[in-house]
């Protein structure tokens, strides 16, 4: 009952999904992109015109079954402008990790969520993380991380026992890297899915 709903011929004539924001989200009983140490993230997106996200909303999340301190938001916007892209860590003591010595928050300049498909993604190396918006690099930070005891993996919400900060949106594609990619091969990817998608 939680399922987005699958649309067809959407964008580039290519098949999308729909998450309505009150409920949809996917969702899985483990979590690994930040157990894998590095990684790199690309999601092609947009919001429905007719229902943009609001702010603190969550697309892609990594938190746990057993309390709420934990958490990795891989792919949000932000809490004051919701067009703003967004990633934030929170360690097992709750203590909120700092990037760049002093910001708890890591966010993208310029806007990301639109009623037009954008290309956002992430390239994070364990003690850096950068942040990209059609194609370009946005803004990246150091950061130490803690122990985050995560085991749930979700898409268009945050959840823990149950979900919350639904975000609304067309989700056309997502691809996860074990690694941190060279700037070559983040690149490579990039343009695969800018033509795949029609991202002008």
């Amino acid at each position: 009952g939680s399922r987005p709903i699958l649309k067809t011929g959407v964008q580039n004539d290519k098949n999308i999904l729909r998450f309505d924001g009150v409920a949809d989200h996917l969702f899985m009983t483990s979590a690994f992109v930040c157990a894998l140490g590095s990684s790199t993230v690309f999601c092609v997106v947009s919001q429905t015109p007719s229902n943009p996200p609001p702010a603190n909303a969550s697309l892609i999340v990594e938190r746990s079954s057993l309390t709420s301190f934990p958490s990795y938001i891989v792919a949000g916007n932000g809490s004051s402008d919701a067009t703003r892209f967004r990633i934030f860590m929170r360690d097992n003591s709750n203590a909120n990790i700092l990037f760049n010595g002093s910001s708890t928050l890591q966010t993208a300049s310029g806007t990301a969520f639109n009623s037009s498909y954008q290309l956002i993604g992430t390239v994070d190396t364990g003690s850096n993380m950068a942040l990209y918006i059609n194609k370009s690099s946005s803004v990246n930070g150091n950061y130490t991380r803690g122990t985050l005891t995560l085991d749930r993996f979700t898409v268009g919400a945050s959840r823990t026992v149950s979900a919350s900060n639904y975000f609304p949106c067309d989700l056309a594609e997502i691809i996860i890297y074990n690694s941190a990619l060279s700037e070559s091969n983040r690149q490579l990817v990039e343009n695969y899915l800018y033509s795949k998608w029609g991202i002008a």
